[in-house]
């Protein structure tokens, strides 16, 4: 599915209050530096209300490459990392994770091209209180949370965040 960044986004119906939740998709960022947040998939803000984004700090990541971080928030979560000034907005519902897909910051704005699809994954199990990235069908990284709720899917948009401004410009 093709998203041009303004008003484009799909609706899914309610699906209630999970025990856990997998999220996998193919994506094409064709902008992420231009745009702070880019939002994947988002929910209603309730309690166990999901957003899964992208998020450009503007700041070069510790490698020097860019610094675009794929956040992961269940309202009602704490323990998440927060200690990132980098990323705005942030409080202890969200945990990040930091993608550089081996470029520099130039080349999202240089080279927007298809050779930018990824494979991303989210498996969050509040039961364990953890949650799983993968990056290309392998596991990246395990976080834990302090306090873990169950995720509802209530309002869902893909491509979209409920905050303006949110719309990826890409695929899934």
């Amino acid at each position: 599915v093709e998203f041009m960044g303004t008003n484009s986004y799909i609706s899914l119906p309610d699906l209630g209050k999970a025990d856990a939740f997998t999220f996998s998709a193919s994506v094409l960022l064709r902008d992420v530096q231009s745009k702070p947040v880019t939002t994947i998939l988002d929910t209603l803000s309730e309690p166990g209300g999901v957003k899964l984004q992208f998020v450009h700090s503007g700041v070069p990541g510790k490698d020097g490459k860019n610094s675009t971080k794929l956040i992961f928030q269940v309202n009602g979560n704490a323990g998440g990392d927060v200690n990132d000034s980098g990323v705005q907005g942030q409080n202890d519902r969200y945990y990040e994770h930091e993608y550089t897909f081996g470029q520099t910051a130039n080349d999202w704005t240089s080279h927007p091209g298809d050779h930018a699809w990824f494979d991303i994954g989210v498996v969050y199990k509040p039961a364990e209180k953890k949650v799983e990235f993968y990056y290309d069908g392998r596991l990246d990284k395990t976080a834990f949370f302090s306090t873990a709720v169950k995720p509802v899917l209530k309002g869902v948009r893909l491509g979209a965040g409920y905050n303006s401004g949110e719309y990826l410009s890409g695929g899934l």
